[in-house]
């Protein structure tokens, strides 16, 4: 996982080759320039066992990982440039009740079609081989992990489907098409 200190900003970043999540955080006092570190799992682990204080140094560095008070060693690894895959915001947006996509997104196939059309998003099943679709389960788990009454849905120009609390933009997941064969 990427932790990003930008400003005012801790950006927590995970990816796989089919989706990213971010998550934001607030950060008080920053004391650095903007750095970004691959954090090892078991330092992450240890973080969400640990009993932490609601305020603490975040010192990012080369060298340095701190969270909290929790310290460990930053992995030397590259990580995907994780801003390139965002959506620039000028893709329209479709707002909805979570409850409301959640319903249509439950019995649905494993393979979904997502169709943004104002303020309404139609669940489909995918069409014809060379459409494009989407991960049944990773939609429910973006829609789940947003925790909000209303989710912010948006389709970019490579058809990567966003999934973002309506109240916190910068909070999102990205889910990229499934190319459909037969």
């Amino acid at each position: 996982m990427l932790l990003h200190l930008d400003g005012d900003t801790l950006r927590l970043v995970g990816c796989d080759r089919f989706r990213l999540a971010i998550a934001t955080i607030p950060v008080q006092q920053v004391s650095g320039p903007p750095f970004r570190v691959v954090a090892p799992l078991a330092f992450l682990d240890g973080l969400a066992h640990a009993r932490l204080p609601d305020v603490g140094l975040v010192a990012l560095g080369r060298d340095v990982l701190e969270v909290l008070g929790a310290q460990g060693a930053p992995l030397d690894a590259a990580y995907p440039d994780y801003e390139r895959l965002l959506c620039s915001g000028t893709s329209p947006m479709t707002t909805v009740t979570s409850d409301e996509l959640l319903r249509a997104v439950m019995d649905a196939e494993d393979v979904v079609a997502v169709r943004l059309d104002g303020d309404r998003v139609d669940i489909t099943p995918p069409g014809p081989p060379g459409t494009l679709g989407f991960s049944r389960s990773f939609l429910l788990d973006s829609v789940r992990a947003a925790r909000a009454e209303h989710v912010a849905l948006a389709l970019d120009d490579r058809s990567a489907l966003s999934v973002a609390a309506a109240d916190r933009p910068d909070d999102v997941h990205v889910l990229m098409p499934i190319h459909l064969h037969h």
